[in-house]
């Protein structure tokens, strides 16, 4: 039985293309070229955006909703880019700044 069910997946498997995925392809908004997704990653992060702002808009101009942050931050991780690297903020220190900027 164990045998049967490894030749169907065999099976399965060949019968599948395997999609390579660190080639994926999108179409440039402005200049409307098919270039590699991570390029335009890079060059939305490059121009000011953060890396959510660039997760929807991959999802958007693709139509993938299953379009992941984690990509986007794989591509970015290595830019010195003062709007990708920002450190958070503690939730205690937005509300003094918040609370601060209303007094005033």
């Amino acid at each position: 039985m164990a045998k049967n069910k490894a030749t169907e997946t065999e099976a399965t498997e060949a019968a599948e293309p395997k999609v390579d995925k660190r080639h994926i392809f999108v179409t440039h908004p402005t200049t409307g070229e098919q270039v590699k997704r991570v390029d335009y990653i890079r060059e939305c992060a490059q121009s000011g955006m953060s890396r959510s702002a660039i997760t929807k808009h991959i999802q958007e101009i693709t139509g993938d909703e299953n379009f992941r942050y984690q990509i986007v931050f794989q591509a970015t991780k290595d830019m010195d880019l003062p709007t990708l690297n920002q450190p958070r903020k503690a939730k205690s220190e937005e509300s003094a700044e918040a609370g601060a900027s209303a007094e005033g």
